[in-house]
């Protein structure tokens, strides 16, 4: 008996440390665990007293349920056998039909009779509500263990990654890089010498043979052939033009009876106060200039110049916008260009004045390129085997851009 009371004060024990973990858990299985530690504790009170009573009567101790002998079940009395039912009378057949004889009904047993009450031996029935109590407590536990909900992982907080301080030596560098004066890397700079002047357009003088210029107002259309400065060379047209309320262009024509094309525009001006300028190389193919307005009023101005007129590219040089030069001295060179714009491009025109026509390699020379392309800011290399022009264009008034001639394989 006192190993089974050891048992169950065990069990008893661990009921109420699993209680206190339940209540650490949730708020909800806390309440519950308290009710069920509750009706432990009323279990643990009664088997207590009961312990108390069987100690006062000083009897033997009583056997658990699983030693205590079980009473001998009495022996079931024999059934009485009921008596057999009387057959009946079988009706006399008629002489049409027999009827079918019916079976005879099968005899029952009557069914067993129940035995008498067994007396219950002193002290049984208070063990077994002890018993039951701690059983139903023991399922309670059960039932709050399985509805209570999961722990929560926390998640543990991120440290902050430390930003490395700039090294004095790296800041230097930057804004050394940034002013252009910490390496000797090729940085754009803006043009330090004197810059033409974008003033009004121009009206032509008495003496000027190569310039022409017109006002319109509102729309009008207007094409003159081309005069060349140099006999047999090329032409620099150099175009500006002021419209208000009106957009007008400046394009070189081809036309002969044979042929008509229009070639690139030298100027597009839409609507505004500002002077536009615009220039570009006409070649022996193109024969006129057309001009177009459309709407409000509109001044514009072409002047042709023969290479002769040009500027010479010597060394370097840097400015803003596009330009044409010239490059006079013989045997191969090559142009350095360093721009920032759109998108932009350099191009040799060589001196035969052929444009795409020039046979001056000759046969079995190595293919030279006549152009570059920039993007953006960029240095490119232009090829320049003989006297010429460059002509640098696609870029605004106010985008920079620097020249270097050098010898080739400098």
């Amino acid at each position: 008996m006192l190993t089974v009371v050891a048992f169950l004060l065990g069990a008893v024990s661990a009921a109420l440390v699993t209680v206190l973990v339940m209540q650490r858990q949730h708020a909800a299985t806390v309440r519950q665990a308290a009710a069920s530690a509750a009706r432990v504790e009323r279990a643990v009170g009664e088997m207590a007293e009961l312990l108390a009573q069987l100690r006062s009567r000083g009897g033997a101790p009583v056997a658990s349920p699983a030693e205590s002998p079980k009473p001998t079940a009495r022996p079931r009395p024999a059934p009485k056998p009921k008596p057999a039912a009387k057959a009946k009378p079988v009706a006399q057949p008629k002489p049409v039909a027999q009827p079918k004889s019916k079976p005879k009904p099968v005899p029952q047993d009557a069914p067993p009779a129940r035995p008498a009450a067994l007396a219950v031996p002193a002290g049984t029935r208070e063990r077994a509500v002890l018993f039951a109590s701690l059983h139903s407590a023991l399922r309670e536990l059960e039932r709050s263990r399985a509805a209570a909900p999961a722990p929560v992982a926390l998640l543990k907080p991120t440290a902050a990654v430390p930003v490395p301080a700039r090294s004095p030596a790296l800041s230097a560098a930057l804004s050394g890089a940034l002013s252009g004066t910490a390496d000797d890397l090729p940085r754009l700079l803006p043009p330090t010498g004197p810059n033409d002047a974008v003033g009004a357009v121009p009206v032509p003088g008495p003496d000027e043979r190569f310039h022409f210029a017109a006002a319109y107002q509102g729309e009008q259309t207007e094409e003159f052939p081309i005069e060349w400065p140099e006999p047999g060379a090329v032409a620099v047209a150099l175009a500006m033009a002021q419209t208000s309320d009106s957009h007008l262009t400046i394009i070189p024509m081809t036309r002969t009876r044979s042929r008509v094309q229009t070639h690139a525009r030298l100027l597009s001006v839409w609507s505004g106060d500002q002077v536009v300028r615009g220039l570009g190389v006409l070649t022996r193919d193109m024969t006129h200039l057309k001009v177009e307005a459309h709407g409000g009023d509109s001044r514009w101005s072409v002047r042709l110049l023969g290479p002769s007129d040009l500027d010479e590219l010597l060394d370097e040089r840097d400015g803003l916008g596009g330009i044409v030069l010239a490059v006079r001295p013989a045997g191969p060179r090559e142009v350095a260009v360093h721009a920032s714009g759109g998108s932009w491009s350099l191009h040799f025109v060589c001196g035969c004045w052929q444009a795409e026509d020039c046979a001056c390699a000759g046969p079995g020379a190595p293919w030279v390129a006549r152009s570059v392309h920039g993007y953006g800011e960029a240095l490119e290399v232009l090829a320049v085997p003989r006297p010429g022009l460059l002509v640098l264009e696609g870029l605004e008034m106010d985008e920079p851009w620097t020249l270097r001639l050098r010898p080739a394989d400098d």
